[in-house]
């Protein structure tokens, strides 16, 4: 505040100056007759320069005057006690005071009464700012369940449609997090929206909230985000998809299961290949045997050491079950390093 009022004398004494040292000059010249029209239109051009100069610097001082009292009433211990206020301040013109409302929300969601910290997210959920809708999806993804179920359903859908990634990444997070909370059909709907995002970070989280429930997620579904999942271009989503092969194998018919293990198996990112190993490990004798073997001598003779490594326990842990169909690759056992 003491620099606010330094500031502030500064641009007074600035507009000051300017005005009288114009005046003066003017005044003088008219009482000894040397102005003419021209240079008179001159001096007042100038002087309304410096007026509207004085003038701009004077609001952008108080405008950060404003903000600082705004800041200081703020105070998230002050506001607790008198949550009228931060209705005031919701509605701010101010989009960092309305951010600072959403992350006092969130931060004291549990002190709040229940019905202004609803009306609060509620209103600031449809907030033109994305941060400030950001700071309300992540309390949102939090608190889902302590939330009234009219409201919070509402505010998902809004966030799965939002135009901000951050946001409906936020939407994957509420989904992923409270999965038995959102009704059946909406999270379906949502997810299938947020799977086909044309943001990475968007799919991505619509694919970790797919892999944390995978065994929740109907067999026709799964199918079409394997499906999905194996040709897009984040390394994340397509592990997503490798995931769900390891974990619902039998849930998928043979033909998308043998087209995901041909495409990832040859990926181009290790992590996942090293899942597709997992997957021939843990379902050997579901896998045609010519789909197998080809895939198994892909991986033993993978160019990423890690894979390579890796590949060797597909022989080591089925060997003592399945020796005759193993024998033929124990030569790339022995060849390997850690064995």
């Amino acid at each position: 505040m003491e620099k606010f009022q330094t500031s502030k004398r500064c641009a007074f004494a600035l507009g000051i100056l300017y005005a009288v040292s114009f005046i003066y000059v003017f005044v003088f010249d008219i009482q000894i007759g040397k102005m003419d029209p021209s240079t008179i239109a001159a001096y007042l051009f100038i002087i309304t320069l410096a007026v509207i100069s004085f003038l701009v610097i004077l609001e952008e001082l108080l405008q950060k005057r404003d903000k600082e009292r705004h800041y200081e009433k703020l105070s998230p211990e002050k506001v607790i006690k008198r949550p009228g206020l931060l209705k005031i301040f919701a509605d701010d013109q101010d989009t960092s005071v309305r951010a600072k409302v959403a992350v006092i929300v969130g931060e004291k969601f549990d002190e709040l009464p229940v019905e202004t910290r609803e009306e609060l997210m509620s209103f600031l959920s449809e907030d033109d700012g994305w941060g400030v809708r950001g700071k309300i999806s992540e309390t949102v993804a939090e608190k889902f369940g302590s939330l009234n179920k009219e409201l919070r359903e509402k505010m998902l859908i809004s966030f799965v449609n939002d135009g901000d990634m951050d946001v409906r990444c936020n939407a994957s997070k509420v989904i992923g997090e409270n999965f038995f909370l959102v009704p059946k059909k909406m999270r379906e709907e949502s997810l299938e929206k947020l799977a086909e995002d044309s943001n990475n970070a968007v799919r991505e989280w619509a694919a970790e909230a797919i892999r944390w429930n995978i065994g929740e997620i109907p067999p026709s579904m799964k199918v079409r985000f394997l499906r999905t999942f194996s040709e897009d271009k984040s390394p994340s989503v397509r592990s997503a998809a490798a995931v769900i092969l390891f974990k619902s194998f039998r849930n998928i018919p043979d033909r998308p299961m043998e087209e995901a293990l041909r495409k990832l198996s040859g990926d181009s990112h290790p992590s996942v290949r090293v899942i597709i190993v997992d997957v021939i490990v843990k379902h050997f004798k579901q896998i045609p045997k010519n789909l197998r073997e080809e895939i198994i001598l892909k991986l033993l003779n993978d160019t990423n050491p890690s894979v390579k490594e890796k590949a060797g326990e597909i022989i080591s842990k089925n060997l003592d079950k399945y020796p005759g169909d193993l024998k033929k690759f124990t030569k790339y056992l022995l060849m390997s390093p850690s064995h």
